[in-house]
């Protein structure tokens, strides 16, 4: 199993009818594999009893870690392992002297919004984006690292 077929698994469990569907589900191991190569960004795959159970791929922008595509099997959701994944994250963060770390997440999936917002992250911003002809209301979030 590779980074692409965990958020692909994990992005059809979550979304649930949500149209316009997410681009994540569209990627291929092969677009991955090549920007990882590029390192147009960095990931993570997290093994739970020998199989993939999540994934998260971040880059530094603005003195902060931007972090998108977490997503978790459903198989091992609502185990904290989102939760060791952002606490990886804040860890890599303050590693790089990044102040905060950041993420876009789409407003109507209150389930994602909320589990950030439980975790210490603030919506700082909303926008609409048209994809497929139809508006996809985004939150910015971003938690202040101490």
């Amino acid at each position: 199993m590779s980074i692409a077929s965990v958020l692909q698994e994990a992005y059809a469990n979550d979304e649930n009818g949500v149209q316009p569907r997410s681009t994540a589900l569209d990627e291929k191991s092969w677009d991955i594999y090549c920007a990882l190569g590029e390192k147009r960004y960095e990931a993570l795959l997290v093994f739970a009893n020998s199989r993939p159970a999540a994934t998260v791929r971040w880059q530094f922008e603005d003195n902060a870690l931007y972090f998108s595509r977490l997503a978790v099997r459903p198989s091992f959701q609502r185990q904290g392992i989102a939760t060791l994944l952002l606490e990886r994250l804040e860890e890599i963060a303050h590693q790089a002297g990044a102040t905060r770390l950041t993420c876009m997440v789409r407003i109507e999936i209150e389930k994602n919004l909320n589990m950030y917002l439980r975790r210490g992250f603030v919506l700082v911003d909303e926008h609409s984006v048209c994809r497929d002809g139809t508006p996809v209301r985004t939150g910015h979030l971003e938690k202040r690292l101490v």
